[in-house]
């Protein structure tokens, strides 16, 4: 938390950047080297046939859901760290360039990412329904088949670090900025009431553990983070100047905006948001 504190306090451009920088091409070379590793295993082949063979009768509504759901977490549209980040571009960036890469950069790095975890864990015979410590199962294991094999973990699971401070310090990006703009705070002072709000709700799942985590990430993880998207959907398409709207959709770029993606984003996108909130507690509450 300290860490993610200090290097939002230095700012988007000389802290979040700066990092980013270093922490994702390391990543990706040590992903590129699992990947070889990982498609040579005995069996990968297997993995690699669960991954990419279509089964169109594995096909349904909850598969859909769950995959709009994966994509609408994983561009990190809930937690409003696009808005914030969005809002400190310069005008000049093409808007939908950037858009389209960043969804392309997503795609691709969860691809590699498979590539190296499926075709790993079916060669070594763990099961692909396990979960989150599929990463922490699956890959100790891969690295004992590498030379030098402590110093690819170390340094893997470092750069894991370094992602998910990235995602820690986008949170702590979005409050401390909505503090910085909503009650006039310098930025050092919102930094360090945001972190300490952090670590003071860290405690109770420590305490009361997994009953409260469950309770909290249906609140603020499958309810408020899907409301918060909807709620900057419907402000900025039916509360804002529609022409406004449409006008920053076209920053940066020369090419009009069609119609049909206007349409889309006041009707369709409200409702698949809709559908992610109401399918999660379903799913929450029927589990």
């Amino acid at each position: 938390m300290a860490v993610a504190a200090g290097v939002d306090a230095l700012g988007v451009r000389r802290g979040v950047e700066r990092l980013s920088k270093a922490a994702l091409p390391l990543t990706a070379l040590l992903f590129l080297v699992l990947l070889g590793r990982a498609l040579t295993l005995p069996g990968a082949g297997r993995g690699l046939q669960q991954l990419f063979v279509p089964r169109p009768e594995q096909l349904s509504w909850s598969t859909a859901l769950k995959a709009t759901g994966q994509a609408f977490f994983s561009l990190a549209l809930g937690g409003m760290f696009m808005v914030a980040y969005g809002a400190r571009m310069r005008k000049d960036t093409p808007l939908p360039r950037t858009a389209a890469f960043t969804v392309g950069a997503d795609v691709a790095a969860a691809l590699l990412a498979a590539m190296i975890v499926i075709p790993a864990a079916t060669a070594l015979g763990v099961a692909l329904d396990s979960g989150p410590p599929l990463l922490f199962q699956v890959m100790p294991n891969v690295f004992e088949r590498l030379p030098w094999s402590d110093l690819w973990g170390a340094a893997f699971f470092f750069a894991v670090f370094l992602v998910a401070l990235l995602s820690l310090i986008a949170a702590y990006e979005a409050l401390a900025q909505a503090a910085e703009d909503a009650l006039r705070w310098p930025r050092h002072r919102a930094m360090t009431i945001v972190a300490l709000g952090q670590a003071a709700m860290s405690a109770p799942p420590i305490l009361f553990g997994d009953g409260y985590i469950a309770a909290s990430d249906l609140i603020w993880g499958t309810t408020m983070q899907p409301l918060g998207a909807a709620v900057a959907v419907v402000a900025a398409f039916w509360c804002m100047d529609r022409g406004a709207a449409m006008r920053e959709l076209r920053t940066g770029s020369t090419v009009p905006v069609p119609r049909l993606l206007e349409w889309h984003l006041r009707w369709v996108t409200p409702a698949a948001i809709l559908a992610i909130l109401v399918f999660g507690w379903i799913e929450r509450l029927g589990a």
